[in-house]
């Protein structure tokens, strides 16, 4: 039976980036997976939320109560009886984050066991959207070999249902999850197992022999140490051909942009030495060159490192066959 409360704990406060189930109190914590621990207020305000969920104040503290009506209940009961039950099993408890072009979700057993986590979004007008290739490819090569240095969520569905599409993922273990410490050697492994476990997917004629299969979003939110103990790298919506230091420089300009004070100059020369640790300044200027989407603080680090050696800083994503992940 499919249990959708009536009314959902909004968090944080005031802004509600995040539904979630008003009870029981395992649905509750567990949602709270949902929320970026990235940035240092992100992670206040989620050991807050679970400090208040653990005392059982968060009605005291009013998280928000907000109506079910925020989503189309009828849609997800209907999508769960079709889709994921069949697949996954029972699903009777979810809390949701709601983005500007699409919804997430983490479906759940009544006790707050983590079943599935959907991504779901308007499906335009005209052929259905289909699963990036690169995506797929990466997924079905990753999620297999689970004696490795990092995992991956194995994607278990796609489609469309009444003009919505979705992806439907393995979860994360049960239980609480945070971010991997920056450690370098720890990241390096991952890299290097990760172009070593992709390095027998075909490549198309135009795609040079140097490039490697990148991440395309691989920062400190997408980097998790999970309750079973094992890495977690998640969100591979974004995986193409790029050159090899590109998601290097996205990791590490994002990790010292999240500082408390972050100090362009200072920062770019941490960078700077952790990049020259895995090649030199002519593959770091070529990812400097790539253009991948940076937040205003990672831009400013990036833009001091590439006035250290001497090349300009590209400001916007490039868009080219291979950063689309198509082979």
């Amino acid at each position: 039976m499919i249990v959708f409360d009536v009314e959902f704990l909004g968090f944080p406060r005031r802004s509600h980036h995040v539904l979630l189930p008003a009870g029981p109190l395992e649905a509750t914590r567990a949602g709270l997976a949902l929320y970026d621990n990235t940035l240092l207020h992100q992670r206040l305000a989620r050991t807050l939320g679970t400090a208040l969920l653990t005392l059982r104040l968060q009605r005291i503290y009013r998280l928000g109560t907000l109506p079910a009506s925020l989503l189309d209940q009828r849609w997800w009961r209907g999508w769960c009886e079709q889709v994921a039950i069949p697949s996954i099993g029972p699903v009777e408890r979810a809390a949701f984050r709601l983005w500007e072009d699409r919804i997430i979700a983490l479906l759940m057993t009544a006790s707050g066991r983590p079943r599935g986590f959907v991504k779901v979004w308007r499906d335009p007008p005209g052929p259905p959207r289909p699963v990036p290739y690169m995506q797929c490819e990466v997924l079905k090569r990753l999620s297999g070999d689970r004696r490795s240095a990092f995992r991956v969520c194995a994607l278990l569905l796609e489609g469309t249902l009444e003009g919505w599409a979705y992806q439907l993922f393995e979860p994360l273990p049960s239980g609480p999850h945070r971010r991997v410490a920056a450690d370098p050697a720890r990241i390096a492994r991952i890299f290097d197992e990760m172009r070593e476990r992709l390095a027998d997917v075909p490549r198309s004629a135009n795609i040079p022999p140097h490039y490697v299969i990148g991440h395309g979003d691989f920062t400190p939110r997408n980097v998790r140490r999970a309750s079973d103990g094992n890495v977690w790298v998640l969100d591979w919506e974004y995986a193409r051909w790029s050159p090899r230091l590109v998601d290097e420089l996205q990791y590490w300009t994002a990790e010292y942009s999240c500082r408390v004070r972050p100090r362009p100059d200072r920062d770019a020369r941490r960078v700077l030495a952790r990049l020259r640790e895995r090649g030199d300044d002519a593959n770091i200027a070529e990812a400097l060159r790539w253009g991948s989407y940076m937040t205003p603080g990672q831009s400013a680090i990036a833009k001091v490192v590439a006035r250290e050696i001497g090349v300009e800083r590209k400001e916007t994503p490039v868009q080219s066959q291979e950063n689309k992940g198509e082979a």
